[in-house]
């Protein structure tokens, strides 16, 4: 997957490893790798069964790539009638590699506030962290040479490094009756510097007709502050754009999708997508070519198919 933009190669590791207390019926700790609580479908991101699309739409799932958190967090249930309300604390680090750049979240804290019941789900969370992200891509590179080149020291340290604070936000809602189903979530990534800060959001619609389910999603991304924000010579200006706009993924999607639950543990999916990137980036289409970020932007249209399966 690409995202930020980097490609990832996927290596299996262990993303559930905790001890859990429970102190009581309705509050229970947790101690060790848990997965984090930054999107409403968190927690079921590796069993694509349980969503009902193919995939989660990328424009808001891309802006936090980290999936797993080393460290506490606490549980609080509260029974409201026939909804029952969940609050959680998370504290902890969390780091993600890749082959163009590598991060680390260190003193994450978190809250999350959720409700379930009567066919809806819903919840709002907010995470604060500080964050460490360095790049060593190509762009980077040819942009760092020139910045040590001209003994901009100021411009260095807003490209790549240690000492960067991010904010996440996030709220989102599924809702299910008479067959219809309704799912929308709003993100919102803000970073002091190194990557860009963006928010994004979909909406889904749906029906089930048995074990057949068509869809229809839209979802946009904006970019709020590019990556690399800092004064520069303006002879730079050149490389500054190409870096920046390799960094915005910025695009917006309507996604046409089936599900067919073909057995009890067994899922066919279909999705076609039109993908629209922003005119200043190329969307998710990331490359390691330079030249390629000089070239106006363009849908596309992308079909996929999928067995989801449990067992």
């Amino acid at each position: 997957t690409c995202a930020l933009p980097i490609c990832y190669n996927y290596t299996p590791h262990v993303t559930w490893a905790y001890l859990h207390y429970r102190a009581t019926p309705n509050l229970s700790l947790r101690a060790g790798r848990t997965t984090t609580p930054f999107f409403m479908f968190s927690d079921s991101l590796n069993v694509n069964y349980a969503t009902p699309w193919l995939r989660p739409p990328v424009e808001v799932y891309s802006l936090n790539p980290f999936t797993d958190l080393d460290g506490v967090d606490l549980l609080y249930r509260i029974p409201m009638g026939e909804m029952d309300m969940e609050l959680q604390g998370v504290f902890g680090q969390s780091a993600v590699s890749a082959r163009s750049a590598s991060s680390r979240l260190k003193n994450v804290r978190g809250i999350r506030v959720g409700a379930a019941g009567s066919g809806f789900s819903g919840q709002v969370g907010y995470t604060r962290t500080q964050m460490r992200l360095q790049w060593n891509d190509i762009g980077y590179q040819a942009l760092h040479d020139l910045l040590v080149a001209t003994g901009d020291a100021a411009g260095l340290a807003a490209l790549s490094g240690n000492d960067s604070n991010a904010e996440f936000f996030s709220a989102g809602f599924q809702w299910e009756k008479n067959n219809w189903v309704s799912i929308a979530e709003f993100v919102k990534r803000r970073v002091g510097r190194y990557i860009s800060s963006s928010h994004a959001w979909y909406v889904t619609l749906g029906y089930r007709f048995d074990t057949l389910t068509p869809y229809l999603t839209y979802s946009q991304q904006h970019e709020d502050q590019p990556a690399f924000a800092a004064s520069v010579n303006p002879a730079l200006a050149p490389v500054v754009g190409l870096f920046n706009n390799s960094r915005n993924t910025a695009q917006q999607t309507t996604a046409l999708g089936l599900r067919w639950d073909a057995a009890r543990n067994i899922a066919i999916k279909g999705q076609l997508e039109r993908v629209t990137p922003a005119p200043s980036g190329r969307g998710m289409f990331t490359s390691d070519q330079a030249a390629d970020y000089l070239k106006p932007a363009t849908p596309a249209t992308v079909l996929s198919l999928s067995l989801d399966f449990v067992f």
